[in-house]
């Protein structure tokens, strides 16, 4: 009979280490998950996402310059995302516009860019509606210059 107190010593010993082991191996888990989540919120800091966004607009204007003799401006580089929202806007210049391509927004110009392709999609000016409307106006309230030449003779 002294056999069966033994078993059962042994047994809740082992179960007792069974679950040592499981809240050991969860801890474990716990902190190796929680500690990839602080590496990656590091790597997403503010700074470190204005880097890569530098050096994502430097590679891209870079490449576009290849392709094309740019200004020595520094460009609005924006990488596209829902093409269907900008062919809303403007049909005609976002017709052909991929995700993944990017706009390259100079004072003067925009530019949709395919790196992938190493293709310019679409090029066109860019108007300050502000300043053509004042312009237009300026010359509206301009009085008429009689030419003075035809009228002497």
């Amino acid at each position: 009979m002294e056999t069966q107190p033994q078993q059962k010593t042994s047994k809740n010993h082992v179960w007792v280490w069974l679950v040592a082991f499981v809240i050991v191996a969860g801890s474990l888990f716990a902190a190796v998950y929680y500690w990839n989540e602080a590496q990656e919120a590091r790597e997403d800091s503010t700074e470190a996402v204005e880097q890569r966004n530098l050096e994502e607009t430097q590679q891209v204007v870079g490449s576009l310059g290849q392709v094309l003799l740019l200004s020595d401006e520094n460009p609005t580089v924006a990488r596209v995302e829902d093409p269907e929202i900008l062919k809303q806007s403007n049909p005609d210049f976002y017709e052909n516009i991929q995700a993944g391509d990017y706009l390259v927004l100079y004072p003067q110009r925009a530019i949709i860019y395919r790196a992938s392709e190493t293709k310019i999609i679409n090029i066109a000016p860019i108007v300050n509606t502000d300043q053509l409307r004042q312009s237009q106006e300026e010359q509206a309230t301009q009085p008429e210059v009689e030419d003075t030449q035809s009228s002497e003779q």
